[in-house]
């Protein structure tokens, strides 16, 4: 009766989502995606609590979909304000046509979907690094550059090296230029 009333409970969310992405014309631009990230964690919440007294094949399977499916939900949710982001996750429980099935309860299946994920994190974190690096390096170093530039030679005073950077210090204004 229990599982009846979870499974209800994940139909609920999803069927809100569907109403939403049908009139999705006369709401907000996100709210579609904001309400779909919703089903999603609602979804991972109830299957947390669904794996008790499991065997432990279960639990991993369960585990490894709440982790997808909190990162579905997280994903969804910055969609609302980055919009289109793929998640290309589906292709093992329905291959694309032509594709042999998986095996359901191969332990080779298992471990190699698990590190797929892995592979898969590690990737996107090797991406965020390398947007990180630039963007540190343009906004950082690049920007010191012009600002140091900008202000022309200064003096053991005007060092911001040994400037004091509490909140209430004040940084000296540029030199004017003299005038020749």
């Amino acid at each position: 009766m229990l599982t009846t009333w979870q499974h209800t409970t994940m139909y609920l969310f999803f069927g809100i989502s569907g109403t939403v992405d049908v009139l999705t014309y006369f709401y907000p631009l996100g709210l579609d995606r904001f309400v779909f990230s919703q089903a999603m964690f609602v979804e991972g919440f109830l299957f947390h609590f669904h794996v008790r007294n499991r065997s432990a094949l279960q639990q991993h399977v369960h585990l490894l979909l709440i982790v997808a499916l909190c990162g579905d939900a997280l994903s969804l949710h910055l969609e609302v304000f980055v919009p289109h982001h793929p998640r290309p996750i589906s292709f093992v429980l329905y291959p694309p046509g032509g594709w042999p099935d998986w095996d359901q309860m191969d332990d080779g299946n298992i471990m190699f979907s698990t590190r797929c994920v892995c592979w898969h994190y590690v990737a996107a974190l090797i991406i965020v690094v390398f947007n990180y690096t630039i963007v540190f390096w343009h906004e950082g170093v690049c920007h010191a550059w012009l600002v140091l530039d900008s202000l022309g030679p200064r003096t053991e005073s005007q060092n911001p090296a040994t400037q004091d950077c509490s909140l209430g210090s004040q940084v000296p204004p540029p030199r004017a230029e003299a005038e020749a």
